[in-house]
């Protein structure tokens, strides 16, 4: 997602991504705020489960679970 902002909370399940940059999250001059759910099973050259440039990522809540990253994150 390029510019834009994103929110999961409650029971929202992100599974089983794959890609070079944040396996499940890639967000490009936005805003990513987890308040709950999970992320799960992710993986990634860089940011296992999410993956944020220029933007802002906030953790409030949920989890982020057997997630990994090759290279850094």
């Amino acid at each position: 997602m390029k510019k834009g902002s994103c929110v999961v909370s409650d029971s929202a399940l992100i599974y089983g991504g794959e890609n070079e940059n944040g396996g499940s999250v890639h967000m490009e001059g936005g805003n990513f705020e987890m308040q709950g759910g999970t992320i799960k099973d992710s993986s990634a050259q860089n940011g296992g489960a999410v993956y944020v440039s220029n933007g802002n990522f906030s953790m409030l809540g949920g989890a982020i679970l057997d997630c990994e990253a090759a290279l850094d994150g």
